[in-house]
């Protein structure tokens, strides 16, 4: 079995990959771990995928799925169910843009437990405060709408183990863009987060498609999938979603 496996989306990001795959190569060696680095690229046309294959050449750890038009949240379930299916006890998600540090895995794996998550909670943000406030607004408005406070519910930067992994992944459509946010919700629900307090980076190429009005949307549809997942939860016997 893998001792771990670092799902990564990845979509039009060349101008940061090389150095995300430096370090988290670096990073995850020094550790001694036995891993593998699944990247999912949703079609990326600005040579993303001639980096990522150049990379794998001379790299056994690295794996390339390419899904062209894949979403992000979709792109995440699918890293999820390749590394269960490669039989990894632990998965870890993070983004190829450079903004998640792997100074902090440290961290994450010291407090690693079967029956939690362990996140990173972005408490500094260098890509700027409005995205600071944006986190946070999310954040509350899960709270208004479901009656439970997730801090950082969107943090690209995860750790869980594939038992608990398993159990909730069957609860997410796999279609769901907000695949990730969904994910911390129902594990803050049924089992329980540990927080790494994190300086999330400034990006070092690329820009973002998310904005304020986008994130308020997407905070609203969330509610939609909430009646599908407690049908699903209901369906798979899993334990009962406790009520908002």
């Amino acid at each position: 079995m893998l001792d771990l496996c670092t799902v990564v989306p990845v979509y039009n990001e060349r101008g940061s990959l090389a150095a995300f795959l430096d370090e988290w190569l670096h990073e995850l060696r020094q550790a001694g771990l036995n891993f593998k680095l699944v990247l999912i690229d949703g079609g990326s046309t600005d040579g993303s995928i001639d980096v990522i294959k150049e990379y794998q050449r001379q790299n056994t750890e690295i794996l390339l799925e390419v899904r062209e038009g894949l979403p992000y949240g979709p792109s995440c379930l699918l890293g999820y169910r390749t590394g269960l299916d490669l039989e990894a006890v632990w998965l870890l998600q993070v983004d190829s843009d450079g903004q998640c540090d792997p100074a902090y895995f440290k961290d994450f794996w010291s407090l690693k437990r079967p029956d939690r998550a362990v996140q990173g909670w972005r408490y500094k943000r260098e890509d700027g405060f409005s995205r600071l406030v944006v986190s946070r607004l999310l954040s509350i408005m899960i709270f208004l709408l479901a009656g439970k406070y997730v801090k950082d519910l969107n943090v690209p930067y995860r750790l869980m183990h594939r038992d608990t992994l398993a159990n909730l992944l069957p609860l997410i459509p796999p279609e769901f863009v907000l695949a990730n946010i969904l994910l911390s919700y129902l594990y803050c629900r049924l089992y329980s987060i540990d927080w790494v307090p994190i300086i999330f980076r400034k990006r070092t190429a690329g820009n973002t498609t998310w904005n304020m009005p986008k994130m308020i949307r997407a905070g609203f549809s969330i509610t939609a999938v909430f009646l599908k997942v407690r049908l699903r939860q209901k369906q798979a016997r899993l334990p009962k979603l406790p009520d908002s």
